[in-house]
């Protein structure tokens, strides 16, 4: 599980698992229908079989890294405003020491 337990981590996390199990269902239906006919012809079925499922596995982790790369870019911007907020008061405490 690589999101967080908000909601929408969740449902990403289980749409991940539905479409790993359509890659899974895909190959093995088009395996074992196209097997009797001929084994080129039941792993050709059964690569473009697994090609929907992937799709979406690919769909969903680029959601993932999008997700992700939110979260770090809102800690990133909370630790950069502790910074500038540090920076300041450092400013005005060096400016009151001259005079």
């Amino acid at each position: 599980m690589r999101l967080r337990r908000s909601t929408l981590g969740i449902l990403v996390n289980f749409l991940l698992g539905v479409a790993w199990a359509l890659v899974l269902i895909g190959a093995l239906y088009t395996f074992f229908i196209y097997y009797r006919v001929s084994m080129i012809d039941a792993i050709v079925m059964t690569f473009l079989g697994l090609l929907p499922g992937l799709f979406l596995v690919a769909i969903l982790e680029y959601l993932i890294v999008g997700i992700e790369r939110l979260e770090e870019a809102k800690r990133q911007t909370v630790l950069l405003e502790k910074l500038l907020q540090q920076q300041q008061t450092t400013k005005k405490i060096d400016t009151t020491e001259r005079f």
